[in-house]
Formats: structure tokens, C-alpha cells, sequence
């Protein structure tokens, strides 16, 4: 009956596309100058460190950037107990694999199940989307993170009363991801979307209400404030 594992199909339909389109040949070609490689080879140095918060380009500490792009390229090399092109490239191939997925589950939500699957394929199949998703930078993962609080924030106004705070909730861990990836930026961008939108729907009260903040605001703080509270303390402001 394909009423009744219609999911099931959609998303081994989406994983076998994934695999295809975003995992297929992305060890295949040399790290691409200049981020690329630079990013690449700080993520190693910086796990083959005694220091995971501080990067390091050319024994200089490189205070630009927020850590967890290079975490998790880090983890990856430690995993594959490897570093080249494939083991570099694969975390952010996995993120962008995860939000084609939070965009099926957004339209299944939103209108149905089919139209989940064709706005997931349409983000996959989109060219700078496909382009971005082979290039191991910054650019892909705060792109993952912004896009994921705004799923979130489209979900409140088509989900149950009951559950509005647990996707508030999920927007205030993705928004501090999203500053752990590549800054304020991450703040900036979903949250004047959103403040936008509840305006036009007249919906502006539920953003401050406290069960939908709070919550959120403390976990937010709880991703954020450490590595900046340590580096502050070991580099000043």
C-alpha cells in the first residue's frame, strides 16, 4: 500500500538522491584554493592540537572565525583516520543531506507529503545549492543553520498550540550553531525574517511570549557563551 508507507519511499527516494548528488565523487578533486585548503589544514592542526578552541594559520592564532565548520571537519579526519578531499568535504555534504530532509519534513507539515518531496528535490537539484554543498567552507553550514531557523519559525504558525515551543526551542539551538559557524550573521538574518513575518500575520506576541523564549534564550547561551567566554579571557576583546 503506498498510502501507507508513502514516507518511507520519499525519504529512501531522498537518501538515494542525496547520496548521488552530494556524496558521489566529492573526494575526486584537490582542495580548491584559497579557503578550501587553508580551512582544511587549520581544521587539522586543530585536532592534532592540545588547544580545540584556539585556530592557528601558520602558528598565528586566526581569531576571524568561530570554531564548530572546523570541529567538525576535525572530527571527520579523526573518524576516517584520514585527511584528503573526501574526508574534508564530507560534514558539510552530511549538513546539507540533513537540511534536504528538514525540507520535506517542512512541507510535509506545511501541505503534504508529495509536496515535501518536490521542494526537497528542487533544493537539491538547485545549482549554487549543489555548488556550495561540494566546497568545504564556511558559506554552506551557516547557510544549513539560518535555513533551519526559519523552518522552524515557519512551523510555529502551522503546528499545534501545544508544540509552538518546541520549535521556538529548536530555533534558538539552531540560531546558536548558526553562531558558532560564522558569527552574528547567524542572528542578524533569521531573526529580522521572522520579526518581519510575524508583523505582516500580526503574530509579533508569540516571539516574546516566555515559555517560547526563555527557554530558548537559555540554551542559546549555553551553545555560545563558552568558547567565547574562553577566548575573550585567553585573547581579550
Amino acid at each position: 500500500n503506498f498510502e501507507k508507507h508513502q514516507d518511507i519511499f520519499y525519504l529512501s527516494m531522498l537518501f538515494v538522491l542525496s547520496i548521488i548528488f552530494l556524496f558521489i565523487g566529492i573526494g575526486n578533486y584537490q582542495l580548491i584554493d584559497v579557503d578550501e585548503s587553508r580551512y582544511a589544514v587549520m581544521a587539522r592542526d586543530l585536532f592534532n592540537s592540545n588547544d580545540l578552541n584556539c585556530l592557528m594559520l601558520n602558528g598565528v592564532p586566526f581569531l576571524e572565525k568561530p570554531p564548530l565548520y572546523f570541529w567538525l571537519v576535525g572530527i571527520s579526519y579523526k573518524l576516517f583516520n584520514a585527511f584528503n578531499p573526501f574526508t574534508v568535504r564530507f560534514p558539510i555534504a552530511l549538513c546539507t543531506m540533513g537540511l534536504v530532509y528538514a525540507t520535506y519534513y517542512v512541507g510535509r507539515q506545511v501541505i503534504s507529503k508529495l509536496y515535501g518531496m518536490l521542494s526537497a528535490v528542487v533544493l537539491l537539484s538547485s545549482v549554487f545549492f549543489l555548488i556550495l554543498s561540494h566546497v568545504a567552507i564556511l558559506d554552506m553550514l551557516i547557510t544549513i543553520f539560518v535555513a533551519l531557523c526559519l523552518y522552524c519559525g515557519i512551523l510555529t504558525h502551522y503546528c499545534e498550540e501545544k508544540n509552538k515551543k518546541y520549535y521556538w526551542f529548536a530555533f534558538y539551538v539552531f540560531m546558536g550553531l548558526g553562531v558558532l559557524s560564522k558569527g552574528i550573521l547567524a542572528i542578524a538574518l533569521p531573526c529580522t525574517v521572522l520579526f518581519i513575518f510575524n508583523l505582516i500575520t500580526k503574530t509579533a506576541k508569540d516571539i516574546f511570549k516566555p515559555i517560547n523564549m526563555l527557554p530558548g534564550l537559555v540554551v542559546f547561551l549555553l551553545i555560545v557563551t563558552p568558547w567565547h567566554y574562553i577566548m575573550v579571557k585567553d585573547y581579550g576583546y
